[in-house]
Formats: C-alpha cells, structure tokens, sequence
C-alpha cells in the first residue's frame, strides 16, 4: 500500500469516472445533480490538473496553502487560467473566451456576418461577371448578326441599285446609296454601324451622276414640247401648268411666260394645259397651243399676242413650221390636223386634214416644206401634199404601230418615226425604204430630234435616259442620264453643241454635245490577242498573239524578243517577282523563258501558274490538283483536287494567302495557301470565267466571262453585283494600282473602264 502510494501515480478523475461501470457512473452523477457524460466533461479539463496537483508525490509540486487550492479553484469558476495547468498560449486564448463569450460571440457573428457577405458578395460578382461575359457574348452574337444581316442588305442593296442604273433611274439608285451612307459629323467604332461602302458603293455613286451640264428650270408639272428658235436665241418651253417659259439661250436668262390657259383647273386637266410650242423660221413668232384648243402666236421680241388661231375641237398637242416658214401645222386630239398660211394676216386655215386617227400626235415638214407627215393613236402614218393635201400616201409598213413623234434630217433625206414597238425607225425619203431600225434601250420613244448636220439622231422616252446615236455607226449608242422621270421633249441648239431637253420631272436641263462621244472610249486590235502582261518593274511587256511570244521594252518603245511556238489560241502569262524568267501556260502546258532573250527553258504540265507578290511561292492548278510549290527550294505541296480542271483563270491575293481558279461551267473556287482544306465556291456566272484579278488591298474579285459580264465579289464568297456594258464575251479584267478603277476587255473590241 505504501509503496502504491508513494510510487504508484494516480488516475485523473475524469479517468476514474469514464472507467466506472456505468450503474456506479449513472449514481455518482444523479448525486451531482448531472447526467454521466456531462460529469465526465465538467471534470475533465482544470480539475482534473487541480487534482492531479494536490496529489502531487513531490510536495514542492503541490499547493503550498489551502488557499492557493481555493484560488485555483475559483479560477476554474471564473474562467481564469489555473496554477496547475500548464500555461499555453492556447489555453490562454480559451479561457478568455470563456471568460468574454458574449463579446466573443458578437465578434464571431460579425466576423460570420461579414465572411457570409464576402462570400455573398463574391458569389453574387462572380455571377454578375457571368452575366456580363454571357450578355457581352449574346451582344457580340447580335452585333454579328446585324453586321451579317447589314451586309446582306448592302449587298441586296448594290444589285438593286445597279440593275436601277442599268435602266437609268437614277433617283432609285441615289436613295439606295443614300442608306448606306454614315451620318455626318458622327462616328462609331461599333462593327454594326461601320461603313460597309467600298468600290462598288464609289462606283455606283461616280456612275448615278447626271451627264447634263446645266438644269435650266425647274417647273411643278411635266415639260411636254421645248423648241430653239433658228438662231439660237430663244428657248421656249411648253409646261402642264398651261404656261410656255421663254429663256435667252445666250445669257440662260428667263423670260417672262406666256399662257395657253386661265380657265380653272380641274381634277383631270390640272397638269396637261400646254402640249406645243414652235418658233417659226424667222425667229420672231412663237406658236403654242394646249387644251383650250386654240394655237396662240406671240411676238418674242415685243412680248405681244399676234393672233389666235381657232378651229380645232380637242387639245392641241403638236405643232411645226415649214422650214420657208409659209404654213403652220397643228395636230390635235380632235382626230384632225390643219394647215395654216402663215402669209395672211391673220393667218388663215388652208386645210383640214383628216388622216383617220383617233388623235393625232404628230407632224413634221419636210426639208423643203413640200411634204408633211401626220401620226397618232391607231394607224397608219402619213404623207401629205401640202400643195394638194387631197390624196396622201400613207407608209404600209407602219400599220401596226402607233406613231409618237416623226421628224426629217434637215437635209430631207431620211424620214425617223419612233412608235411603241421600242425601236426608232429610218426611211429613205422620198423612195420610203426602210432602213434597219435603230435599237437602244427597250421603252418607248417619245420624241426625235436630229441634230443641224444630220450625223446624230436623239430620242427621248422610257427608261429615263435620252439615245444618241451616231448614224454612221448606229451600233454606237450614247445613254445621257440624269432626268428623274421619263424626258419628254429635244431639241438641237443650230449649231449642234448643246442638247436642250424636258422631262416628266418638270426639268429643262442642257447636254453638252460637243465633248460627248456616242463611243466610248476604246482600242481596237488588228489581230486577236490572247493575253498582254507587265514585268514587276513595267520594263517589259510580254504579248501572245497568233502563234507568238512578244516581249516589248516599254522604255525604249521597241520590240525586244520574239518566240514562235504553238498554242491553243488563249494563255496566261506570268512574269518571275525576280524578272529572270516568263511563264507562258496554255493547253496543260507551262513553258519557261529566259529573260530578255525569250531562250526556251524548260516545258512542265499546269494548267495555270501565279506567282505569290514577294516570290516566295506560286500556285499551280495541275490535272486537277492544286499545287504550292516553294521557292527557291522548288518542293511542291498539294493542297487538295480542285472541282475545277481543264482550261482555268487564276490569281493570287496579294497577301499571298487565298487563290482562286475559274472554270468553263462559271463557277470559281477559292483555296487558302497556307494549309490543306475544302475549296469556297463562287457561283453566278452563267458562262466560262475568261479571267480573275484581286484588287490591291485583297477586298474585291472580279471575274470576267463568257456571258458577257463582270463580276465583283468579296473573299468570303459574296457577290456584290455584275457589271454589263459590254456586247461579247469579256475575256479579261484588272485594277489600277489604287483599287479604285476596274478596267475590262472583250471581244467586241473594246476596253472599258
């Protein structure tokens, strides 16, 4: 037992209790007014180091006093650290917890408060974060969308408005660009409200500009009649308002008016109250007429009404002067036409001619005033004596049309007559031969004018625009633009140089006749070329034509090389970017040249070769395979078969990075460069493609074809529009160094631009 008690260390209390048996555990507790594993809890901790201390075997380790048991203890009961445990930091910090839980507990809410709100916080920003990224993707979607949608339309836009300006509705094609066309004085960077004019927007807006030099007025109704007196001085211009406007053609100063009607407007004749006007040949009397059915005669000179000439019972809507200035002709809608002898005074009625139509439209003198022709609504046209108007002979070739307006060649040599069959047509005269018709654009012709030589023939009507053709050339037709309704009226100043018109729109504007050429600008070849092209520097020029290689030294104007050899008739030729060496590639055939001397190099299979602008490659399209072969090392790399084989037309972008071939079926395909992949098809053309050219900047191709058109794509495969003007196949196209002209050749020997 002593021993025990000396050496023997004892069981911590809260040890004792944990290894009762759990009846004597359960009493222990029931007299501690506890449960079992609470006593065990409340013991464990300070008393069980309080105990353990007072049971200490080394009495130095023990209390000193039974005061300094009770202190400890009631360090326990007040949450202080005690003596007999060991003072760690931990302990520490737990007492003072206990000792300040409720100022601890509001901390730790505080502190759970504030985690809770920056977890929330960061929750909610994380969620916002995704919000945005997804609403910035959703916005950068839209805006593509737009921008597609946006592109779509401005392409939509650029084939209405050249098919607009094809049948010369300018105003149409003004409105189409106008929607594309960024606000002034605002800018944005934002892709969906970028500017998406290129060429073919410039292109469009240099061709919508009128050809006119002048507009002379602008009036509220339709201009229906314009006549120059012989001596060019006098203009005068019959308006639906019921006024005829006077202007001096020398200074363009207007007059004050004259008026066929001051009775009241009504809903049916509100704009059709002057229909003619006509100077006579001594350039004093002015004659007019409308739909109070009288023909009025005014001095220009003194601004006076020389006589009113009655007679005709429905609206006046023609009328002509003998060129001897003796008779006055009138057609009217009364289904009559007069002749009046402009010698008496007043002048007098000489005949009544009744050539059977429901309206006559039309007269006209002959050159030397013994013939006068009539026309108008049903058939046929007519001839008249005018010295025996009795018996007129009558054109039976015209039965079937209804004539709009007639007129002789000032010589008297050539009858024109335009109708609503859509063509012009000539006839000899006196002998009535008919001529071959003169064709331009398809509508109606309502008005002829030939001008003082006789050499050009002039013609308004549909389609807005005025034909001018050369007669000596009469497949070279000249379209002036600019009216933005149908023109009405023409009329030759005397000495040929300007061109006076009236419209539907109200306008009288002035053509300058003396700088436009019915051509248009061309070079004609003696023999048939098959392809030209420039060296890097423009020293040379390489030509292949009938069986020969032409190599031209541009500086010296003189032919430097020649090499026969031969071809299937078409080729393309395609300089080295180090000017060693020319490429000639016909019929799955490339042939190598030695520079300047043409020497014959070497022979390979291609159908077509084209070097990269830095010459650090060139594509080939071989036997169906198109080919990257690298320089100066000469390995060869196939990019894939191409849908396109045979005889083709290629170019390089100038990046060097898409190539794009054309075929017979008229279909183009675009490959990258740089790795293998599926071909971008470009369809449209409805024959072969002639040629591909890239403009500068790498936004613009244009293809050349057999069915006689151009046209202008963008890289990503859309087609922007196709361009006509020319009359065969076009067999090539290029740009100017500034991307902004497109020149094109064709078999109707012709360059445009």
């Amino acid at each position: 037992m002593r021993r025990t008690i000396r050496e023997k260390e004892p069981d911590r209390p809260s040890t004792r209790l944990s290894t009762m048996a759990e009846g004597e555990l359960t009493t222990v507790a029931k007299h501690r007014h506890t449960e079992a594993p609470r006593l065990i809890h409340l013991v464990r901790g300070d008393l069980d180091w309080i105990v353990m201390k007072c049971l200490e075997k080394d009495r130095t380790r023990r209390y000193e006093t039974a005061n300094g048991l009770a202190s400890d203890i009631q360090r326990h009961l007040d949450n202080e650290p005690v003596v007999a445990r060991p003072p760690s930091a931990l302990y520490r910090i737990e007492k003072l917890v206990r000792r300040n839980r409720l100022a601890f507990t509001a901390a730790a809410l505080v502190a759970l408060a504030l985690v809770l709100g920056i977890v929330a916080s960061t929750w909610q920003a994380i969620r916002a974060t995704r919000f945005r990224q997804q609403a910035q993707g959703e916005a950068q979607r839209a805006e593509a969308e737009a921008l597609a949608n946006r592109q779509n339309l401005y392409a939509a836009d650029m084939n209405l408005a050249n098919h607009a300006l094809e049948n010369y509705n300018l105003a149409r094609v003004r409105e189409l660009l106008e929607k594309h066309q960024p606000p002034r004085g605002k800018s944005s960077n934002s892709p969906v409200r970028s500017d998406l004019r290129g060429w073919e927007w410039r292109y469009l807006a240099s061709q919508c500009r009128s050809d006119e030099i002048a507009t002379l007025a602008r009036f509220g109704s339709r201009v229906f009649t314009v006549s120059i007196s012989r001596d060019g001085h006098w203009l005068a211009a019959a308006c639906g308002d019921g006024t005829v406007g006077l202007w001096d053609l020398r200074t363009r100063r207007q007059l004050p008016s004259f008026e066929t009607y001051r009775g009241p407007a009504s809903f049916f004749e509100g704009e059709d109250r002057s229909h003619a006007a006509a100077f006579s040949p001594d350039c004093r009397t002015l004659a007019a007429g409308g739909i109070n059915k009288d023909i009025f005669l005014w001095d220009v000179v003194e601004h006076r009404t020389v006589a009113i000439l009655t007679g005709h019972q429905g609206t006046v809507d023609h009328l002509a002067f003998s060129p001897d200035g003796r008779f006055l002709a009138s057609a009217s809608l009364d289904e009559t036409a007069r002749l009046w002898d402009m010698r008496s005074n007043p002048p007098r009625e000489l005949a009544k001619l009744e050539p059977q139509l429901r309206g006559v439209l039309c007269v006209a003198f002959s050159s030397d005033s013994k013939t006068l022709v009539t026309g108008g609504y049903s058939k046929p046209v007519k001839l008249w004596d005018v010295s025996n108007p009795q018996a007129p002979r009558q054109i039976g070739s015209l039965d079937s049309m209804w004539p709009q307006h007639a007129v002789f060649s000032p010589d008297g040599t050539r009858l024109a007559i335009c109708a609503n069959q859509g063509a012009v047509r000539l006839f000899e005269f006196p002998s009535l031969r008919e001529l071959e018709p003169l064709r331009g654009q398809p509508g109606i012709h309502g008005w002829l004018s030939f001008s003082p030589d006789g050499r050009r023939l002039a013609s308004a009507g549909g389609n807005l625009c005025i034909c001018i053709w050369d007669l000596e050339h009469p497949e070279k037709l000249q379209m002036l633009k600019g009216h933005d309704k149908d023109p009405q009226c023409l009329a030759f100043t005397p000495d040929g140089n300007t061109l006076v018109s009236g419209g539907t729109d109200g306008t009288v504007r002035l053509w300058d006749m003396a700088t436009n050429s019915a051509a248009e600008p061309e070079f004609r070849y003696e023999s048939w070329i098959s392809a030209v092209a420039f060296s890097r520097d423009s020293r040379y020029a390489a030509v292949l034509a009938s069986g020969h290689l032409i190599l031209w030294d541009v500086v010296a104007k003189r032919e430097a090389a020649t090499q026969d050899f031969a071809f299937s008739g078409e080729g393309q030729i395609e300089f080295s970017p180090d000017g060693k060496t020319v490429c000639v590639t016909s019929a799955g055939s490339a042939r190598w040249f030695e520079m300047p001397s043409l020497r014959l190099l070497k022979e390979e299979p291609a159908d077509r070769l084209v070097f990269a602008q830095d010459g650090g490659f060139a594509m080939l399209a071989r036997q169906g395979q198109i080919i990257r072969r690298d320089y100066p090392s000469g390995v060869e790399a196939s990019l894939g078969s191409s849908a396109i084989v045979g005889r083709t037309s290629a170019a390089l972008s100038p990046d060097g990075g898409t190539f794009v071939i054309g075929g017979k079926e008229g279909k183009m395909a675009l490959w990258h460069t740089h790795r293998p992949g599926p071909q971008t098809m470009l369809e449209g053309h409805k024959g072969r493609i002639q040629s591909v050219a890239f403009s500068p900047d790498g936004k613009w191709i244009a293809s050349a074809s057999s069915d006689g058109t151009i046209g202008l794509w963008q890289p990503n495969g859309r087609n922007i529009r196709f361009l006509r003007g020319h009359n065969g196949d076009v067999r090539d196209v290029a740009f100017s160094r500034d991307g902004r002209t497109l020149a094109s050749s064709a078999d109707d020997g012709t360059i445009k631009e």
